[in-house]
This record gives structure tokens, C-alpha cells and sequence, in this order.
């Protein structure tokens, strides 16, 4: 009786602690009273926007009862594991939970129940590469933490899943920008083999042939020297305009693909190093 009276007195002391200060994740420590598993094994991987992930959670039978009169709502929540915080000052464990960068990526709020809590969430697109645990705070009518619990342990070590963020390109554009440089290509040493045939074409002489095509004879408009009588002759290019504007939108049209695919890549890399 008197232990648990202690402990509602210690979750009293922590709301109003709470209420006046705000919230430091090493007062919760006392108060790990949630249990939560998630599907992901030790190691794998996960891809954002694709793979899903499992999470439950429950009062641990263990406490007093009672210790759960202050839980209204369960916020579950994606956290990076150490080894992904190193060097990256945005996703920094602070105590002040107001300030706290660890858990960054929501998973689902739901009013609290004591037991049989599951919930089913494919990872958002915008998670970047890393690797993660799942907590879940037990929040008071506030809104306030008063109790948590993880899949992982209190160094979080064990039981750390990867996901592996979506690169911002599609199968689609890749195959259109492929499809197009290489027409575009095509089209060039088209039009290129095309100057040379009529190039060709307007170099050749008539003559007179007999029937085995020998030269017999031939005959001229100007004189032995070909200084008169002469006149000039434009070639047309074998080219049409409408097939050089389709090549020139079609080459712009791949290169403006490639350079954007390549800003895409660059920007979603730079999200993915500031989460």
C-alpha cells in the first residue's frame, strides 16, 4: 500500500514538475511503464515510402495499479539511434523533451488503453537514412509526458532497424530521359549522314554511255576552259526545319532532364543531412 502510494505520488510530482518547467526525459526514467515491440528485426532495412512497420504497446503488468490514473493519450514516435545523431547537431538528444531532437518523425497519437494497442505505419517519405528505434510517451490531459517506454535498450543498442530514404528520381523520367537523349542523338547522325549523301549526290557528272555504260561522248554548256556560260546552283541541305526544331527540343528537353534529376538528387540529399 505504501509503494503505491509512493508512486502516485511520484507521478503527481512529475505532472506538477512538468507544468511549472517543462519536461526532462531523465525524470522519466522512474517512470518506464509502457512496453512496445515493433516488427522490424535487429538490422533490417526499411525503405521510406514502401515498407510498413508494426508497432504495439501496453502498461507493463509489473506496476502498481493505478499508476496509470494520469494517462490519457500515447504518442509513438520514429528516434534515431546514436549512431545516426554523431556529427549531426539537428538531431541532438537534449533532457528538455521541448528541445529534444531524438524522436523528430511521429508515428500516431491514439487515447490511451492499458492493452491491446497495435497500429500499422508505412514509413513517411521524407525519413531520411538512418538508423531508428521507436519510443512512446504517455501523456496526461496536458499533453505532458509522465511515462515512456522503447524497443530498444536504456543505451539504445539493441533491437535498431535502418531505413533507407527514397532518392527522389523515378523509373519513369529515367527511362523518357533516356528514350529522348538517345533519339535525339539519332537524329543528329541522321541529318549529318543525310549532308553527306547529297554532298555526294551534287559532286556527279552525266555522260553519254553505250550499252556496256562505257563513256562514249559527252557535251557541255561552256567551253574547253568552263569559263562561260557558267551559272550557280544551291543545294538544298536535305534538312527540314521541323525535323531541326524537333532535334534541338528534343536534345534541351533530355538535357534539362538530366540537370534536373541531378538537382533533385542534390536537394534530396541535403534534406535528408538537416532531419
Amino acid at each position: 500500500m505504501a509503494n503505491q502510494g509512493f508512486l502516485l505520488a511520484s507521478a503527481l510530482f512529475c505532472c506538477l514538475v512538468a507544468a511549472c518547467y517543462g519536461v526532462t526525459f531523465s525524470s522519466l526514467q522512474g517512470q518506464k511503464t509502457l512496453v512496445v515491440t515493433a516488427s522490424p528485426t535487429n538490422g533490417q532495412a526499411l525503405k521510406a515510402g514502401k515498407d510498413s512497420i508494426t508497432v504495439t504497446w501496453s502498461l507493463n503488468t509489473t506496476v502498481a495499479p493505478g499508476t496509470d490514473s494520469a494517462y490519457k493519450t500515447v504518442a509513438v514516435k520514429l528516434c534515431y539511434a546514436p549512431v545516426s545523431q554523431k556529427d549531426r547537431g539537428w538531431r541532438k538528444t537534449v533532457d528538455d523533451l521541448k528541445k529534444d531532437k531524438t524522436c523528430s518523425h511521429d508515428i500516431v497519437t491514439r487515447p490511451y488503453s492499458p492493452s491491446g494497442n497495435t497500429y500499422k505505419w508505412t514509413v513517411a517519405r521524407d525519413v531520411p537514412t538512418a538508423t531508428y528505434f521507436v519510443r512512446a510517451y504517455a501523456e496526461n490531459a496536458e499533453l505532458v509526458e509522465v511515462a515512456f517506454g522503447q524497443t530498444t535498450d536504456s543505451n539504445k543498442t539493441t533491437n535498431l532497424f535502418q531505413v533507407q530514404a527514397i532518392s527522389g528520381r523515378h523509373v519513369s523520367l529515367d527511362i523518357s530521359a533516356i528514350c529522348f537523349s538517345a533519339f535525339s542523338i539519332l537524329s543528329l547522325f541522321g541529318f549529318f549522314f543525310m549532308e553527306k549523301r547529297k554532298a555526294k549526290a551534287s559532286q556527279q557528272r552525266a555522260y553519254a554511255e553505250n550499252a556496256e555504260l562505257v563513256e562514249v561522248a559527252f557535251g557541255q554548256t561552256t567551253d574547253s576552259n568552263k569559263t562561260t556560260n557558267l551559272f550557280q546552283v544551291q543545294a538544298i541541305s536535305g534538312r527540314h526545319v521541323s525535323l531541326d526544331i524537333s532535334a534541338i527540343c528534343f536534345s534541351a528537353f533530355s538535357i534539362l532532364s538530366l540537370f534536373g534529376f541531378f538537382f533533385m538528387e542534390k536537394r534530396k540529399a541535403k534534406a535528408s543531412q538537416q532531419k
